[in-house]
């Protein structure tokens, strides 16, 4: 049997293959139950080791990754225009821009046709576009404006706690 030996501790220092009432001198031994090196024995169960707790460079580093991640999500997550769901990934950013430029430089164009999210069609004229171009470019710099925010206080933070205390996921806009 997979058996477990236990510092005074409560730390798992090895496994071994033995019968159950084999015994080593100041140790402990129980079924290992899948317990590995470093986990701790509470006297019933076994439990991995606590995480090191992360120093305040580390954590920084993970909460700007985290809000960077965040703002992206929340940029390239759509918005919605006058009840339709508008995407607002780079490609389609890049498709309305183009669109507002082609009415701005076409004169004879009157109305275009536009995927506003996958099968779902609309014809658009000049006002619309530009609403839409609007919208989404406000959605857009403010998925950036919170991810500022949030960037100087993960920053400008001078403790784990003052971190820990940054709430990176409200304050964002909707996505459609």
């Amino acid at each position: 049997m997979n058996m477990a030996v236990i510092d005074n501790n409560g730390i798992v220092t090895n496994t071994i293959v033995a019968e159950p009432d084999f015994s080593l001198p100041g140790m402990t031994l129980v079924p290992a139950d899948g317990a590995v090196i470093g986990w701790v024995w509470d006297g019933e169960t076994f439990a991995p080791p606590a995480p090191e707790p992360l120093d305040l460079e580390t954590l920084r580093a993970q909460m700007s990754a985290a809000v960077r991640a965040k703002r992206w999500e929340v940029e390239t997550g759509g918005c919605t225009v006058n009840g339709v769901a508008i995407r607002t990934d780079e490609q389609s950013q890049n498709k309305i821009a183009a669109t507002v430029q082609l009415f701005a430089n076409d004169p004879d164009l009157t109305v275009v046709d536009f995927e506003a999210q996958p099968d779902v069609w609309v014809t658009v004229d000049q006002p619309t576009i530009v609403a839409i171009g609007i919208a989404a470019g406000r959605h857009v710099q403010a998925a950036f404006s919170r991810a500022r925010v949030l960037s100087e206080a993960v920053a400008a933070a001078a403790s784990v706690e003052a971190l820990e205390a940054i709430d990176i996921e409200s304050g964002w806009p909707a996505n459609a």
